[in-house]
């Protein structure tokens, strides 16, 4: 109890009286001394009632009285505040009324009466009178500790009273004073923000936090600012903003920490309120006051405290919001940390850890860490192999094998969920991504069924029209544009108006490209181009209609279509600019084709500008045939000086091959005319491999090779090449580069020209050597015998380098790999798409005829074989070795039917034709034939024809 007050002791000094705080109250009917007594000792010890109902006993018992007159005034604030603390506020407020009316304007407790005057106004819900009140209180000394408390009490008032954007006001006014203690700004703030969530205004609720730092080291009300804070995450996520809500919920400390703050803020309240009261022991007002305002903080905290102390740890949930924050405002690194932290901590109910691995396997895949995704996937199955957001994990784990091209491994995973989960809403995704694994892996047929299954069970899918277009894209891929088209003509109309319009009308429109249906191509492109300006699309679509004009045979007309390509797209406008400079070289107009790629090559508002150096190698070419060899000598030296060590740098090989041409090199000078360019290769070689420019080193080695093999001398040109692998580093030799030096392993059967064609592909995967780096890796794999992987390099050749050189070869290899994998039909398939090449006659139409047969034997059509190998014997008489193998075939397969005659007259034509003396299969059909010939004549005949 703290002790008495001096102007207490005045009172009853007046009176005569000689009392001790220890004395026992003494009976009313002593007199007024001793109920005067009896209040003052109540009042001291903080027994307001006692102290109430004495003060009133004593004024309507002595009130008449001249010395309880001379008193009274002085006892209206004791009485008066013992009447507010005891919860009698009507009569409090009539005695300082009283008061007030009657005091000096400069009376000691004037300002303590005023005060409390509006703080039983305020519990009388008189709102008016209050905050009148109020702002007297403060009119004195607005700055003061007491007045400026008394800014809280008032919009406090407001708040309890529904006005509460007045009181939000107040309380932001406050907080953003400068003149106002940053504890007292903070508790103002706080305020705010729960008075803001209390109507639902969480946004506004959310801002107001955030509006300025917390000065966690001074708030005394801790637990209302976490949980304000953690509301406000939820708020701000809800919304999007996650920035702004990791920083709502890093004002969240975990629960145990918030307790031990809780209680040490506690013990520290009581520390400062003992501190700030001793000094105050003089004066009954400042006492009063501030014993009144610490005691209504320490309750509150001290109910916060026990609140916290019986409630669940609400620490698990608050992180798993925090790292979900994290991981949608792409910080997944901050968010893995999270996850893992409560997936592995066995001791947190099964809804967080489960929540937790998902979120985990999203960071991961955020991160692109496929291999720990999978992990993740693993590990919750065998955790909880019954919970619900295993399926969505497990889903993951079949993305993360798709981004690492283990398609098997993906479809495997979504095999498992469909199976497992028939009535899962994500049914439709997973069929669907299911589908895309297949036609990502080329196995389109696998890819077709998988999406009209999609499509007959879930008619109504919101993604139903990317189901069709891949649909479509699966007959695109393997050129069956027949039916991609019967798919996509009706898709667009179906799409009208939808987001893949766009996308649909262009696959459409390639797709007519493709069938060499250029007319309608150009019809549905220009369309598109009309009707989506803006959309993605129509940049390539103004590049594919120059293609399609080119097409038609109007080539000024395709010209100036690529001519208006912007240069929004360096990639796509590079490619007009090529393909405009392709129909300056075909009609042989050379000044313009010079002069387009000059231009190309020196424009400064390109940045940056592919195929540069490609560029400037079509310009010197265009000067030697326009008669300027000299000026073509002296580009193509430059170009290589700048360019020659750039491994993304085109068409290098080619300009070394054209500056050797005799024209060009002879009209270079006197220098050039003592040396030649021979000599210059080795010097320059001499010069790259000493200065360590790998990759000029290597492109002049292959020129230098290139040379040698012309003249017959394979060993030294080979040893060239393996001098490149010796001393150049991978990445420093270019797309061509690693093709011939894999090709070159691959020849002599070394299996690390893999990591060649695999660099090739990785670090130039757009350029034109990709298909010899595809058909490399399929040569490899098939003599290995891994045939499945074999077919897929081969599929993806025919895929995406469909028209490159290799494609007759490729075909050829793939029929044979098909036979090895027990797909006949699909081989035969190969080699009757081959037969449909033009560039593909001679001598691979006659290979694929043999395969044809040997594939028509296998599959027990004997006769179908004999057919295909007469017409190799019969249209394709300028190879004699495949001419020797054709016949000796066809006389086995003769014998097989049992028509002899046939079989002797096919050994005949074969064992007379000179051509065919040296093969193998020569004295073995002599052989056979004299072992017929002395056979009794068979009598019946089989006709076969051709």
């Amino acid at each position: 109890m703290p002790p008495l007050r001096p102007t207490a002791w005045i009172i009853i000094a007046i009176l005569g009286l000689s009392l001790s705080l220890r004395a026992e109250l003494v009976p009313r009917e002593q007199g007024m001394q001793a109920t005067l007594q009896e209040a003052m000792t109540a009042y001291e010890r903080g027994d307001y009632a006692r102290a109430a109902e004495a003060f009133a006993y004593t004024q309507a018992t002595y009130g008449q009285e001249d010395a309880y007159r001379d008193l009274e005034l002085q006892l209206l604030p004791y009485w008066g505040h013992a009447c507010r603390q005891s919860g009698n506020s009507t009569q409090a407020i009539e005695l300082f009324e009283a008061y007030l009316t009657r005091a000096d304007p400069h009376a000691q407790h004037r300002h303590f009466v005023t005060y409390q005057l509006a703080e039983a106004y305020q519990t009388e819900n008189m709102v008016e009178q209050a905050a009148a009140t109020y702002q007297r209180y403060r009119a004195h000394d607005p700055y003061r500790p007491e007045a400026l408390v008394s800014v809280l009490r008032e919009a406090e008032l407001y708040l309890n009273s529904g006005q509460t954007e007045t009181g939000i006001q107040l309380l932001l006014s406050f907080a953003n004073s400068p003149q106002v203690p940053r504890t007292l700004r903070a508790q103002a703030r706080l305020r705010a923000v729960q008075a803001t969530q209390a109507i639902g205004d969480d946004t506004r609720a959310a801002d107001i936090l955030l509006s300025a730092p917390w000065a966690i080291d001074t708030m005394p009300e801790l637990a209302v600012l976490a949980f304000s804070a953690l509301r406000a995450g939820d708020a701000l996520m809800r919304e999007l903003r996650t920035a702004d809500a990791i920083l709502a919920y890093r004002l969240v400390p975990p629960h145990s920490q918030l307790v031990t703050l809780q209680q040490a803020r506690l013990q520290q309240l009581e520390q400062i309120r003992q501190q700030r009261l001793l000094p105050l022991a003089q004066s009954v007002p400042a006492f009063a006051f501030w014993q009144d305002y610490f005691t209504a903080i320490i309750a509150s905290v001290q109910s916060q405290l026990e609140a916290l102390r019986s409630m669940e740890d609400y620490t698990p949930g608050w992180q798993l919001r925090l790292g979900q924050a994290f991981l949608r405002d792409a910080r997944p690194r901050e968010a893995t940390l999270l996850f893992r932290l409560l997936a592995e901590d066995n001791t947190l109910p099964t809804d967080i850890r489960t929540n937790a691995f998902y979120c985990w396997a999203m960071a991961q895949s955020e991160l692109e860490q496929w291999d720990k995704v999978v992990d993740i996937a693993k590990a919750f199955q065998q955790i909880y192999p019954k919970q619900p957001l295993l399926a969505q994990t497990s889903y993951l784990a079949a993305n993360a094998y798709q981004q690492q091209e283990q398609h098997s491994a993906a479809i495997e995973v979504l095999d498992w969920l469909i199976q497992s989960y028939p009535e899962h809403r994500e049914q439709p995704r997973w069929r669907f991504t299911r589908g895309l694994n297949s036609a990502l892996a080329q196995d389109y047929p696998a890819a077709r069924e998988a999406f009209s299954r999609c499509l007959e069970l879930y008619p109504n899918s919101h993604d139903k029209l990317q189901v069709k277009l891949w649909l479509g894209l699966c007959w695109f891929f393997p050129r069956e544009y027949k039916h991609a088209i019967s798919v996509l003509d009706p898709l667009l109309a179906e799409a009208k108006g939808h987001p893949l319009e766009a996308e649909i009308a262009y696959r459409r429109a390639m797709t007519l490209y493709a069938m060499a249906e250029y007319i309608s191509a150009i019809d549905a492109l220009n369309w598109l181009i009309s009707d989506f300006p803006d959309a993605p699309q129509t940049l390539p679509a103004q590049v594919l209609l120059g293609d399609a004009l080119m097409g038609t045979g109007d080539y000024q007309a395709a010209s100036e279509q690529f001519s208006n390509v912007p240069d929004t797209d360096p990639a796509l406008y590079a490619y007009a600019v090529f393909q405009q400079g392709k129909i300056f070289r075909a009609q042989q107009n050379y000044p313009a084709m010079i002069a387009h790629f000059r231009s190309y090559a020196e424009s400064s508002a390109l940045s940056p500008r592919p195929r540069l150096a490609e560029a400037l190698y079509w310009a010197g070419w265009g000067l030697a045939q326009a008669g300027k060899p000299e000026q073509a000598r002296q580009l193509f030296v430059e170009t290589f000086a700048r360019y020659g060590n750039d491994p993304q740098a085109g068409e290098m090989g080619e300009l070394l091959h054209a500056l050797g041409k005799q024209d060009i090199w002879s009209a270079a000078g006197t220098n050039a005319r003592v040396m030649s360019y021979e000599t210059w290769l080795e010097q320059e070689r001499a010069a790259a491999r000493e200065s360590g420019e790998f990759t000029r080193y290597s492109r002049l080695s292959l020129a230098s090779a290139a040379l040698l093999r012309d003249a017959g001398k394979t060993n030294k040109a080979d040893n060239i090449l393996y001098d490149i692998l010796e001393i150049a580093p991978p990445e420093q030799i270019d797309a061509k580069g690693l093709t011939e030096l894999g090709w070159l392993l691959t020849r002599q059967g070394f299996s690390h020209a893999e990591e060649l064609f695999s660099q090739q592909l990785e670090m130039y995967p757009k350029n034109r050597y990709t298909g010899r780096s595809l058909y490399g890796l399929g040569t490899l794999a098939a003599s290995q015998q891994n045939y499945t992987e074999a077919e897929q390099w081969l599929a993806r050749f025919q895929a995406e380098t469909p028209y490159q050189a290799d494609a007759a070869a490729v075909a050829l290899l793939r029929a044979e790999v098909l036979l090895q994998l027990g797909q006949p039909a699909e081989a035969m398939d190969v080699c009757e798409e081959l037969l449909t090449m033009k560039a593909a006659r001679g001598r691979p139409h006659a290979e694929a005829l043999l395969l044809m047969a040997t594939i028509s034997q296998e599959q027990g059509e004997t006769t179908k074989a004999i057919a295909y190998a007469q017409r190799v014997y019969t249209l394709y008489r300028a190879y004699p070795d495949l001419l020797s193998r054709a016949y000796w075939q066809s006389a086995q397969w003769f014998l097989k039917l049992g028509d002899m005659n046939a079989a002797k007259r096919t050994l005949v034509e074969m064992t007379t034709d000179p051509r065919l003396d040296d093969f193998s299969e020569h004295d073995e059909a002599l052989a056979l034939l004299e072992e017929l010939t002395q056979r009794e004549p068979v009598h019946h005949k089989i006709e076969v024809t051709p």
